[in-house]
C-alpha cells in the first residue's frame, strides 16, 4: 500500500504544479488587461478569473488564498 500513497503524492504534486502554472498565466493575462486600461471589463471570465478577483479584493467578506483557488478542482 505504500507505493499507492507515493503514487498519489506524485500525482498531487504534478497537479499542484499545473495549477500554479494556470494561476500564473491568468494573473499575467489580468495584468496585461489592466495595463491596457479595461481591466478585463466586458470580457468573459472563467472560474479562475473570478476566484482571483475575490482573492485580490481586500474588501471582500470572502478571503481566498491561492491554496483555496488550487483546491477548486471543478474548473
Amino acid at each position: 500500500m505504500q507505493g499507492f500513497g507515493k503514487g498519489l503524492k506524485e500525482i498531487r504534486d504534478r497537479f499542484d504544479t499545473i495549477m500554479e502554472r494556470a494561476i500564473k498565466e491568468h494573473e499575467e493575462e489580468r495584468k496585461k488587461r489592466k495595463e491596457v486600461g479595461n481591466g478585463g471589463e466586458g470580457q468573459i471570465k472563467d472560474l479562475v478569473y473570478v476566484l482571483l478577483d475575490i482573492h485580490e479584493d481586500h474588501n471582500s467578506d470572502i478571503k481566498l488564498t491561492k491554496e483555496n483557488i488550487k483546491a477548486s478542482r471543478s474548473w
